[in-house]
């Protein structure tokens, strides 16, 4: 089988319509197509981080969808998120510990965290993100894809217990 993208909300990025279009990997219209057990999890993410902006490296703001990967129980997650974002050309995955990130947020590492001056407006919502992805998933990573002619992706995600990979996706 190949691995389905579920989005919940895919119309509410224009970048990210124009990065995923012409992906190998199908979009998934809905949330509903997804596991259960996914489904419960995603949904649980995508409260969480309440339609809140991600900062990345390079000081940009992207919008944050929450996304799932299914049908990849059998893959490495390298091999899934290529399947399901792209081209394997500037791809790179890079473990995380959620756990260790919750006082700064996913989309932040340490070192931006150590320059902020002061609460950051909307962090909140990437904190309580970042507790569900610590909390509900295992092998965590940041995933990313850049190249010369598309905008890049970054997903933050890990594995949920049924296999599915789970995250918030950006378009850098």
């Amino acid at each position: 089988m190949r691995p389905a993208l579920h989005v919940y909300a895919p119309s509410s990025s224009t970048e990210l319509n124009k990065y995923l279009d012409g992906r190998r990997c199908d979009l998934t219209v809905s949330f509903d197509e997804a596991p259960k057990l996914a489904h419960s999890i995603a949904i649980e993410l995508d409260e969480a981080l309440d339609s809140a902006m991600l900062s990345y490296n390079g000081g940009g703001e992207t919008v944050g969808l929450t996304v799932i990967i299914s049908e990849v129980e059998d893959m490495e997650v390298a091999e899934a998120c290529l399947s399901a974002l792209g081209s394997p050309a500037g791809a790179a995955l890079l473990p995380r510990d959620f756990d260790q990130d919750r006082l700064v947020g996913f989309s932040y590492n340490h070192e931006q965290a150590a320059e902020l001056q002061a609460p950051r407006d909307g962090l909140q919502p990437i904190l309580d993100a970042t507790a569900v992805l610590a909390d509900e998933l295992d092998e965590h990573f940041e995933f990313s894809v850049s190249t010369r002619k598309d905008p890049g992706v970054v997903l933050y995600g890990g594995r949920a217990p049924d296999g599915c990979i789970i995250g918030v996706l950006g378009v850098r």
